[in-house]
Parts: C-alpha cells; structure tokens; sequence
C-alpha cells in the first residue's frame, strides 16, 4: 500500500472512530430506554471492531 493511501486511511479510519464515540455519548444522554440502548450498543461494538481492523490491516499492510 502506498504511504500516502496509508495516511489517508489512517485519517478516515480516526474520523470514523471519533463520529462513532460522538454517536454513542450522543445516544447515551438522549431519553432512549435500557433496551434501546442495549440495541444500539451492540452496533457500537460492531463498528469499533471493524474499525479496529481496518486500522490494523494498514499498519500491517507492506
């Protein structure tokens, strides 16, 4: 991968995990029910994971 689509991804990968943390803490002060946000929470772990191996998958590429 070339380092500057490295640092692009890098760069979307970070506004990706911010926009998802601003989501959540939004979806945590907002008037949702427990189980609304047991929903919502299992989405959030989803996303991170995937993000996280996105992020990964760059560092590791050659």
């Amino acid at each position: 991968m070339r380092e500057e689509t490295k640092s692009n991804t890098l760069h979307s990968v970070d506004k990706i995990k911010t926009f998802t943390d601003q989501l959540e803490e939004l979806c945590q002060l907002s008037s949702m029910t427990q189980g609304e946000y047991k929903e919502c929470e299992k989405v959030f772990k989803q996303l991170k994971q995937h993000t996280n191996s996105v992020e990964e998958n760059v560092y590791y590429s050659s």
